[in-house]
């Protein structure tokens, strides 16, 4: 008697898988708190916001552009980042890419934040974090790339331009979208 395969059973047999080790458990959850402390950054900023980004005068609505550029690259990160880590803990390879361009990005971010902060030779307790951010997020990195994790979600050389055009993009919504 010969079984066959439908879909369905190749999906559950590729959750049911190699498990995630702690590396990418770790990576996802670091991805998921960047995704929640922009969303919690967002809340703050429109509890707190005393300004008049958004206005409503004489049945005319009022919009700051730059307001508006900002809270959109605000939520978008905060979901693609969530989107990414649920994406992560399921071993799918879109959420390997998404959660590997934000984690490069931020980093490099952090990376020139905290060379600026010696530059004007600014050492305190925040360039302590800086440096500590910059080490969690540069593990984050590696453990998503090493041969194992790359296995486990399916990324190949071949997945690396996808991946690249990717971050490109996400640099160029944090640089032109302001």
């Amino acid at each position: 008697m010969v079984h066959e395969i439908d879909r369905s059973d190749l999906e559950t047999i590729k959750i049911a898988g190699p498990k995630l080790s702690w590396r990418e458990k770790f990576a996802a959850i670091i991805v998921l708190l960047i995704g929640i402390v922009f969303l919690a950054l967002q809340i703050q900023n429109l509890v707190l916001s005393k300004g008049n980004e958004y206005a409503m005068q004489d049945n005319t609505v009022s919009i700051n552009r730059s307001e508006l550029f900002h809270d959109i690259r605000f939520y978008l990160t905060a979901f693609l980042c969530v989107f990414a880590s649920m994406l992560l803990f399921r071993k799918n390879k879109v959420g390997w890419m998404i959660g590997i361009s934000f984690l490069i990005l931020f980093d490099a971010v952090a990376i020139w934040l905290m060379i600026q902060a010696a530059v004007l030779q600014l050492f305190d307790e925040t360039f302590i974090v800086g440096i500590v951010g910059i080490m969690v997020l540069t593990l984050s990195i590696i453990f998503l790339l090493i041969p194992s994790a790359r296995q486990k979600y399916e990324v190949g050389k071949n997945f690396f331009l996808p991946t690249l055009v990717f971050l490109a993009a996400l640099v160029a919504l944090f640089l032109f979208l302001q």
